[in-house]
């Protein structure tokens, strides 16, 4: 929990039979559920006799344990690829697949913009809805700095004409994909 982040990409198999295996799922939804685990974590301090126990030993604190904390990462990352601080970012899935926690991501962006701690837009699409010109990738008119995928690429036929241009911005440079 006290490293640095690592980018995650990783795939369930299944056993089907000896020497058979069969991908179960893509675990494209990572950080799915960090942000979820911050937060309870969060409410279990704040009540009852675990409250009172962790404010008598003040545990320690990582930036995972912090709900904004995936928020943070993506702006940080998208400013790094932008350079500036109002970068766009966008959270893209797949027919409106894999949309656990982007609600909630949405929300704490527009917080932490609010209070001045992020700039820029956090913008929610479909990958059909990225396009690539002048050698930027674009969701519905804005320039997109990062791209967060919630997608299951087994989903995605990548000779589907309408994701031409989700293929595209995974080679543009200047975009982190």
């Amino acid at each position: 929990r006290a490293l640095p982040e690592i980018g995650l990409m990783r795939y369930d198999f299944i056993s089907e039979a000896p020497g058979v295996w069969r991908m179960l799922e893509t675990n494209t939804a990572c950080p799915g559920g960090t942000t979820i685990c911050a937060s309870t974590r969060d409410a279990w301090l704040a009540c009852g006799p675990i409250g009172d126990v962790g404010a008598a030993f003040d545990p320690i604190r990582f930036p995972v344990d912090d709900p904004t904390g995936f928020v943070r990462h993506l702006y940080a990352t998208a400013c790094r690829a932008a350079g500036t601080d109002q970068p766009t970012i966008a959270v893209l899935n797949d027919r409106a697949s894999l949309t656990f926690e982007v609600d909630l991501w949405v929300r704490q962006h527009e917080r932490l913009r609010r209070s001045g701690v992020v700039g820029g837009d956090f913008l929610v699409g479909d990958i059909r809805e990225l396009e690539v010109a002048d050698g930027r990738a674009w969701l519905r008119g804005a320039p997109v700095a990062l791209i967060h995928n919630k997608v299951n690429p087994v989903d995605v036929l990548p000779s589907d004409p309408a994701v031409r241009g989700w293929l595209a911005a995974s080679r543009t440079p200047g975009v982190e994909f």
